[in-house]
């Protein structure tokens, strides 16, 4: 027998057969070896990162010896000569002629994507879903394992989001209503459900129950993150209470007949558009189905294409022509959803695989520079070039508005194996998603991120994803998975030499110590930090400017005043020479605090009015609420119970742990 009558089947708990027959997995920790193998099947796994997935990053001193011997297990397991994981170097690879039922699901996945009629395209999309048995490794896959537990549950759903569509587009609305609800009430917070769900129903003839869902589905996402549905499905309510006739352009009755009109049937009219273009428009026109922009803009076409800006207006003009694309915003195009499949095909006739890594490296130089406007620290490895923004309010529409494109980006480049994009992006979005309501969705982007950089062996850029990931458990107060997360990246920067990414990793874990309250410790930390900061060839003045801010509170939370006001004041100043108004007001109102604590209660009013000033032109409303809150401790009784009113206001809506000592405090004056 050969590899080929091996099997590995990870949609759901983790099985493995040779020749039809079960082979018995002894323990979690075999199971977590060959889920990491599959994971990565026809790819050398060295036996150090096995130890890592085993051990939840804790390896034992015999953690090399230990991996071994489990490998060994699962080959004598099988009873059988059959070689099915060969050793390499020093890894394993699971052989790519093994039968694996993640391979079957993308296979039939890429059938459907591919597949030029709706019929086929369900045929595949319901073989796919019949290999789910989930959860992903039966739950079993821990922390290492779960960003591609996660990837493949999000392409699951994604399928399912994919196959419905076609049960509505062929008519079956009543049959696909009780599946969705089903879906919904299992998953609250997914929008395509809610809306698949909403349409369903309303085809139905259910209109006010498809408008309760909506109601519901608003209001439980305000109450969990505090925001709003998306602008479509908001459209898409107000259409169902308008009684619009046209509530689904993929369905839409057929003036003629009056039945719904199959895309396959439209097939001969796209061709007939599709050859009257010119072929600079019909390449743009496949090139746009090869990626999962929903957006795409004059510079993201002309970059997909590789051509002047001028060349791509003429090439869109030409398809907005010829109805081939829909302006979903002003600039902004995407091809109809009846035409995604048409292009697909085309595209794959002639493909053009560059365009796509064109395009990405575009779309992280751009979020490169717009991290930079909103945080102006040194982004490792990024391009030189010429800021696209030219303040931070255009930064942070452009992440904004470009935000779910660049998240499928992302989950793209790492699918198709670009992973210097899938590492590059999410680490320059942290500057973007850390002030808001896309932080969550971050923390998926990040595995992808860390998978990637693993794929690479680039140990520095996994030091870099893994001190952001750090930052970000820090900022959640998950602070078990911080040290976690920041303890290896300090190991990984001094694995390769890198001194800054050791300083930063350090900074990072002072901040962790002061917000567990280990003031001294976070002061040791610190001044090392700032020591390999100035200790380079070229000191690196903006970190060493947050060390100094970062001294500066530590100070102050054990008490030593003086060493406060010194540290603070030095850092104020930095940060007004580094034009960094966004650790600026938050560093001036800790000085604020300070100064009035050591009784200069006018020179701390001076710094906190500032500190309000700039908060509320950041649009910062956490340090605009700290600033409020200290300066109601320098004015008059009347403005300072104003203003401990709005800062109670702020944290309450923040659902910040301060508002409970401030309502206190207020309720004792």
């Amino acid at each position: 027998m050969d590899a080929s009558t091996v099997t590995v089947a990870g949609l759901g708990p983790l099985e493995l057969h040779v020749a039809g027959r079960a082979v018995v997995l002894n323990g979690a920790r075999v199971q977590r070896v060959l889920a990491a193998l599959l994971v990565n099947r026809g790819v050398v796994v060295p036996v150090a990162r096995l130890a890592e997935i085993v051990w939840d990053g804790r390896p034992p001193a015999t953690a090399v010896r230990q991996v071994r011997n489990l490998v060994s297990g699962l080959r004598c397991g099988l009873d059988a000569d059959v070689p099915f994981v060969e050793t390499l170097g020093t890894g394993y690879r699971l052989l790519a002629s093994v039968g694996s039922d993640i391979a079957d699901f993308d296979a039939h996945l890429a059938a459907a994507r591919t597949a030029t009629r709706p019929e086929d395209a369900h045929k595949r999309l319901t073989e796919a879903l019949s290999l789910w048995r989930g959860p992903v490794f039966g739950g079993i896959g821990g922390p290492l394992l779960d960003g591609a537990a996660a990837a493949l549950t999000e392409r699951w759903l994604t399928a399912l989001e994919d196959r419905v569509e076609l049960d509505l587009r062929a008519g079956n609305h009543r049959e696909a209503v009780a599946e969705l609800a089903a879906l919904v009430e299992d998953r609250p917070l997914r929008e395509r459900f809610v809306e698949l769900l909403m349409r369903a129903l309303d085809a139905s003839n259910r209109t006010s129950e498809a408008s309760g869902v909506f109601v519901g589905y608003r209001r439980r996402l305000a109450t969990d993150l505090g925001l709003d549905p998306s602008p479509d499905l908001r459209a898409l309510h107000d259409r169902i209470l308008r009684g619009d006739d046209e509530r689904d352009a993929a369905s839409a009755a057929d003036t003629d007949r009056g039945e719904p009109v199959a895309p396959a049937d439209l097939t001969p009219l796209f061709d007939r558009s599709y050859r009257a273009l010119t072929s600079s428009a019909a390449r743009l026109y496949r090139l746009m189905a090869t990626v999962p922009v929903k957006g795409f803009t004059l510079p993201a076409l002309a970059h997909l294409a590789g051509l002047p800006v001028t060349a791509a207006s003429d090439a869109i003009k030409e398809l907005a022509s010829a109805h081939l694309v829909t302006e979903t915003a002003p600039g902004r195009h995407r091809l109809h959803e009846l035409l995604g499949a048409h292009a697909a095909r085309l595209a794959g006739e002639t493909p053009e695989p560059a365009s796509a890594l064109r395009l990405y490296r575009w779309y992280t130089r751009q979020t490169e520079a717009a991290s930079h406007r909103l945080v102006p620290c040194p982004i490792p490895g990024a391009t030189a070039t010429p800021t696209p923004f030219q303040t931070r309010d255009s930064a942070l529409r452009w992440c904004e508005t470009e935000f779910a494109d660049l998240a499928a980006v992302v989950v793209d480049a790492y699918e198709s194996g670009d992973d210097e994009t899938a590492w590059r992006l999410p680490v320059a979005l942290w500057a973007f998603c850390s002030l808001g309501p896309h932080r969550r969705d971050w923390h998926r982007l990040a595995h992808y991120a860390v998978l990637a950089t693993r794929r690479l062996g680039d140990r520095e850029a996994e030091g870099r994803v893994l001190m952001s990931l750090g930052g970000a458990y820090a900022e959640d107060g998950r602070h078990d998975l911080a040290m976690r997360e920041l303890t290896r990246a300090r190991a990984l920067f001094r694995a390769v030499g890198a001194r800054d990414g050791e300083a930063y990793a350090l900074g990072n874990l002072a901040d962790l110590a002061m917000r567990t309250g280990q003031h001294e410790l976070s002061i040791g930390l610190l001044t090392r930090a700032r020591a390999m900061l100035a200790g380079g060839d070229a000191p690196d003045t903006w970190a060493m400017s947050v060390c100094e801010a970062g001294l500066g509170e530590a100070h102050l939370a054990h008490g030593d005043i003086t060493a406060a006001v010194r540290h603070l004041a030095a850092a104020v100043e930095a940060h007004d020479v580094l034009d960094d108004p966004w650790h600026g007001c938050y560093t001036r109102t800790l000085l604020g605090q300070a100064l009035r604590q050591a009784g200069e209660t006018a020179e701390a009013r001076t710094h906190l009015e500032r500190a309000l000033e700039d908060a509320r032109a950041l649009r910062h409303p956490w340090v605009e609420a700290r600033a409020m809150e200290e300066l109601a401790e320098t004015v008059e009784t009347g403005r300072a119970a104003g203003l401990r009113a709005a800062a109670l206001s702020a944290y309450t809506a923040l659902d910040d742990p301060r508002a409970v000592i401030l309502r206190e405090r207020i309720s004792l004056a």
